[in-house]
């Protein structure tokens, strides 16, 4: 098998969860505990070490004794985690978007959620989890079965083509997905610049950004797991719902894949307003089997969710698949729907 019809994968917080990164009230509480600071002697007890010494680069005037922009920052980071502290959210996006218009609020919980990926990289390559030390031919879950089913019967020349039918929507920040894939097909014999120039060719949107391109897909990138050095940079490059700067061209594009996307698969995605909205189509879509993963979502639940689907994508049919599995799961005990789905 391999993937010859059209289809759209739409990645949440659940699919990378599976590969040790925080899903929405992990990262909530992680930014909430980065943003909460306690100082003896000018340095950080409580707090984020990295956040705060992004701050002092950001602004050079602090070496020198002036700390107002820093102050201005840090209190700012002391107003969205009390918010963090005593309201519930269900995501991060949610809690800035009540600062809205405050620049400093958001741009500081922009480095906090950048600080919580990076680190979240670095563990995800450490001994004893699913990256730890790096041998592809040994990762499994959904990442591994996914590329099963698009190398499929394909010879070892047409591998660059495995992907040529498939667009990833990934509302996550990390870089797991393309990291992987760049080592998959190294393990399979192919050389590394090969490799990254079909991880390149793979269609990714990402609607909130990511911490930055992937070295070494992109010489200029940041290395997957690269723990050190300032923030600003990774920060920069993470879009959240309070800024509405999404790129037109990039939602279009998205747009399209789903209007002519055959199969539609929703791994880890949370299903919130704001993101089904971005998502949105005019008129109805070629869609014929939609599958959504709902670990944790109460079975009630699910009927309304298949409505919001239905009104999102208007497929051909309301074959529309939601199982309170985790993604792995799903590729696992759907194998079968999904190879039929999808070639």
């Amino acid at each position: 098998m391999s993937i010859t019809r059209p289809t759209v994968i739409v990645l949440g917080a659940g699919a990378s969860c599976e590969y040790r990164f925080p899903l929405g009230t992990a990262l909530l509480k992680q930014v909430k505990d980065a943003l909460t600071y306690e100082f003896q002697f000018s340095q950080p007890l409580k707090g984020s070490h990295d956040v705060f010494h992004t701050l002092t680069e950001m602004f050079p005037e602090f070496r020198n004794g002036d700390n107002k922009r820093v102050n201005d920052y840090l209190k700012a980071a002391g107003t969205l985690s009390k918010v963090l502290e005593f309201n519930k959210h269900a995501s991060i996006d949610e809690a800035i978007h009540l600062f809205a218009g405050q620049s400093e609020v958001i741009e500081v919980g922009k480095l906090a959620i950048a600080a919580s990926i990076r680190s979240a990289e670095v563990r995800c390559l450490e001994k004893g989890s699913p990256f730890g030390s790096y041998d592809a031919s040994k990762i499994v879950g959904w990442m591994a079965d996914l590329f099963s089913i698009a190398i499929g019967s394909l010879s070892k020349g047409q591998i660059r083509e495995a992907f040529k039918n498939v667009t990833i929507i990934n509302f996550n920040y990390d870089r797991s997905f393309e990291h992987f894939i760049y080592h998959a097909l190294q393990a399979l014999g192919i050389e590394a610049d090969e490799a990254a120039e079909t991880t390149r060719s793979i269609s990714i949107l990402r609607p909130y950004g990511s911490l930055g391109d992937l070295k070494p897909l992109h010489a200029s990138g940041v290395q997957f797991g690269h723990g050190v050095g300032s923030l600003q940079p990774l920060a920069k490059n993470i879009k959240t719902y309070t800024e509405q700067n999404h790129d037109p061209a990039l939602i279009a594009r998205a747009k399209k894949a789903l209007t002519n996307a055959t199969t539609v698969m929703f791994l880890g995605f949370g299903f919130h307003k704001q993101n089904l909205d971005i998502l949105q189509v005019e008129g109805s879509t070629n869609s014929k089997t939609i599958f959504a993963t709902a670990k944790d979502i109460d079975r009630e639940n699910h009927g309304a969710i298949a409505e919001r689907l239905f009104l999102l994508l208007r497929p051909s049919n309301r074959q529309i698949c939601i199982e309170n599995l985790t993604c792995s799961e799903m590729f696992a005990r759907r194998r079968q729907m999904i190879d039929l789905a999808v070639n």
